[in-house]
């Protein structure tokens, strides 16, 4: 049984390139990815159905009277269904990779907003050695965790990390002028995040050298 299913149907079959091609950039098109999916599987589902019903129609006419052809169509269907039950298992396989997909990306933009939270909370007393020790070890920890965001080769350059901020880095980049010949494609937060918590940090281990704290 053959179905065509446009460009989604090529890159199952190119399993070489399927990690690559199943990797989108941003939440939006792993959620068409997963829409996509999800309509194959159903289809597929119908076929199912159909062969099945097939199926138990004809085993009634062969318990009735025997017959070759009939016989021979049955076996055709137990193939057939065999087949799209093996189908259907790919596609399952290749949806379950795009849920992972999606509950990553949600994890860190969960992670991306919270350090965003982190950054901009301003305790009454900006010196007190409580409140600085809690949102640097809270900063350190999210900046550790965005690291391991692979959004796109554009963000994971000039973002800092923990070990930049050590060696002095204080999360300033020159600016990058986008013309409009760069499309970009990837909205994930994890580079400007990043860069928020080095500057963050900075200041807070500047404010901690003028206080001696």
């Amino acid at each position: 049984m053959e179905l065509s299913y446009d460009k989604f149907e090529q890159r199952i079959k190119l399993k070489e390139n399927s990690d690559k091609l199943l990797k989108p950039q941003i939440t939006e098109q792993t959620e068409r990815e997963n829409r996509k999916l999800t309509k194959i599987i159903h289809n597929y589902e119908l076929e199912r159905r159909v062969a099945e019903y097939e199926r138990k129609s004809l085993r009634k006419k062969i318990k009735k009277a025997s017959n070759v052809d009939l016989e021979s169509n049955l076996s055709k269907l137990d193939n057939e269904i065999e087949e799209i039950d093996n189908t259907i298992n790919l596609f399952e396989k290749k949806r379950e990779e795009v849920h992972g997909i999606l509950l990553k990306r949600i994890l860190m933009d969960i992670k991306c907003q919270s350090a965003d939270d982190w950054v901009n909370f301003k305790p009454s007393n900006e010196i007190d050695k409580y409140s600085n020790s809690i949102i640097e070890h809270t900063l350190k920890e999210l900046l550790k965790k965005i690291q391991e965001c692979d959004c796109c080769e554009r963000h994971m350059k000039n973002r800092p990390t923990l070990e930049d901020f050590e060696n002095g880095n204080d999360g300033e980049y020159p600016k990058c002028i986008t013309t409009r010949k760069i499309k970009i494609k990837c909205d994930c937060s994890c580079r400007h995040s990043s860069r928020f918590i080095c500057r963050r940090l900075y200041e807070l281990k500047q404010q901690n050298i003028v206080f001696n704290i």
